[in-house]
């Protein structure tokens, strides 16, 4: 990894995005994208209805939503490094209490610990590392992190065949120390602010002006590096931008929670649990 200007070809951000792919892949697929086997799982082990549930996951995403305002808030002080760092650890526990699960308040206790550490850090302390590594680049720095969220869709495979291969809990033992062993070195990787390694944003040199005039102004030619909270939220492309994004979660998340047990009801079949199932009785 290059530690001063000049001592790499690659510009370190890059590293930065590329690790946030990685995490997004195997965290996001974990979590939200494959969680559909799980709740599969769940039902069949223990007879729990899918209302009930799939509440613990609504009681994840509304911890989240709540909690987004002020993470953000200690993110922008503490640092995206160190809040990455606390939410893998968190997340990890919480799937490590995922596989003590046996009753229904045992597991939203697990889903709340996961949404706190979703909340905490994860990938969303990524997205922060790239807003302050990247100004003028930014749109291709979060394209590749964004990769990792379709390639995170793959994971719903793998999670099938685990749970086939060692069991409903061992899985989410398995699981908790692929999350802590893989996604804290990968938030290591995170470095809060290009001046740490004596950097500017975009790998830019401070001799060109025509950098630094490009750093402050966006296409509009509006000051955008610069800007607050209190300048967004007088902004109608803030609120419509927010919108739209609610919208578009929400329609995604109850077909991710959901098409696994919308699948199996409609006959389709997971011969990979069912093998385990039998062999287990």
């Amino acid at each position: 990894m290059p530690s001063k200007r000049g001592s790499s070809p690659i510009f370190y951000g890059w590293y930065i995005a590329a690790a946030g792919a990685v995490t997004n892949c195997f965290v996001l697929g974990i979590t939200q994208f494959g969680f559909g086997v799980f709740i599969e799982a769940f039902r069949t082990t223990f007879g729990w209805s899918v209302a009930a549930i799939a509440l613990g996951y609504s009681i994840r995403t509304l911890e989240q939503g709540l909690f987004a305002p002020v993470m953000g808030f200690v993110a922008d002080r503490v640092g995206p490094r160190r809040m990455a760092m606390a939410g893998i650890t968190v997340i990890a526990l919480g799937l490590f209490l995922f596989a003590k699960a046996t009753t229904l308040p045992i597991y939203y206790a697990a889903s709340i610990v996961v949404a706190l550490g979703q909340s905490i850090g994860g990938p969303n302390a990524f997205h922060l590392a790239i807003m302050r590594w990247f100004v003028r680049r930014r749109g291709n720095a979060m394209s590749v992190i964004t990769t990792g969220n379709g390639f995170g869709y793959f994971a719903t495979l793998g999670l099938a065949a685990l749970l086939a291969a060692v069991g409903l809990h061992d899985a989410f033992i398995v699981l908790g120390l692929i999350v802590f062993c893989i996604g804290l070195p990968l938030a290591m990787v995170i470095r809060d602010r290009p001046a740490d390694l004596g950097l500017l944003p975009d790998g830019d040199s401070p001799q060109d002006p025509a950098d630094t005039t490009s750093r402050k102004k966006g296409s509009g030619g509006q000051v955008t590096s610069d800007s607050g909270v209190r300048e967004a939220l007088r902004t109608r492309n803030f609120y419509i931008l927010v919108l739209a994004m609610a919208a578009g979660a929400a329609s995604q998340l109850v077909w991710i929670v959901f098409q696994v047990p919308h699948l199996v009801a409609q006959g389709f079949r997971l011969p990979l649990l069912e093998r385990r199932r039998q062999s287990t009785e």
